[in-house]
């Protein structure tokens, strides 16, 4: 058995996608993401092509899934590996959609306010790389759904999911680069926004939050590759009312992304 730098150092990647009708929705996306930190990390690109033509023979064409690819490190003990276009091993994960993840799209979230905090990274800031210990201990430090921030008391966005807020005709969300997860469905979300689809929204604009931007907002949802948009009802003691801009975008990606 070769050594498993996966689970010895968490040294690879992973996408997260849903698979509805047989199909992985946004396809494309999660690829490029794959790919740029396939590149951060000095591994071997994976043949999309490949990946695709495998993950359809294995869905289930009859069934809503959740499939997770991880592209992992090939080598021996120790840190140090090879880091240009290193060997890897593909992993093709499938298994059964969470029923509380449409449960969560129709009557919303609430989330609570966290009690750790996520390490700065500029390096790692936005991959969606193997190693997710911050994320499991946020998970497991208090309510199942809480918002995150990092060491400067800055949002970085809630539990496996990014946040936007929307305050009168502008959405603000946090940027990636330095913490958390450039998440696919984000890039939908801002994409969308920014090309108009919304009569709700003028300007889509990502800079740091920080807790009192909450208070001020007037809407708030989550978004990821498994709940699509989701509306957050409550975050603490703030409570928000309106879903307009959310059901508009869940329109327009479609329930089922």
């Amino acid at each position: 058995m070769s050594f498993d730098r996966a689970r010895a150092y968490g040294d690879g990647v992973f996408e997260t996608i849903a698979i509805i009708g047989g199909k992985p929705q946004h396809w494309h996306r999660h690829m490029q993401r794959l790919h740029r930190g396939c590149r951060v990390l000095g591994l071997a690109l994976p043949d999309p092509s490949q990946l695709l033509q495998r993950l359809i023979g294995e869905a289930d064409p009859t069934q809503k899934q959740v499939a997770r690819i991880a592209v992992c490190r090939q080598g021996d003990r120790g840190y140090r590996a090879e880091f240009v276009c290193a060997d890897v091993d593909i992993e093709i994960c499938l298994s059964a959609w969470p029923p509380h993840y449409d449960d969560d799209m129709a009557s919303g979230v609430a989330l609570q306010w966290p009690t750790t905090r996520m390490p700065l990274d500029p390096l790692l800031g936005g991959l969606k790389h193997l190693n997710r210990l911050h994320e499991v201990i946020a998970a497991s430090a208090g309510s199942a759904m809480t918002v995150t921030m990092d060491t400067h008391d800055r949002i970085v966005g809630a539990t496996a999911a990014n946040l936007f807020l929307r305050c009168g005709h502008r959405v603000y969300t946090p940027p990636t680069t330095h913490c958390g997860v450039a998440g696919v469905m984000r890039g939908v979300v801002i994409d969308a926004l920014a090309g108009g689809q919304s009569d709700q929204v003028h300007a889509v604009v990502v800079r740091p939050l920080v807790a009192e931007d909450i208070g001020r907002a007037s809407e708030v949802w989550i978004t990821s590759a498994l709940r699509g948009v989701c509306s957050v009802n409550r975050i603490g003691d703030n409570a928000f009312m309106s879903r307009e801009v959310a059901d508009q975008l869940r329109s327009l990606i479609g329930a089922d992304h």
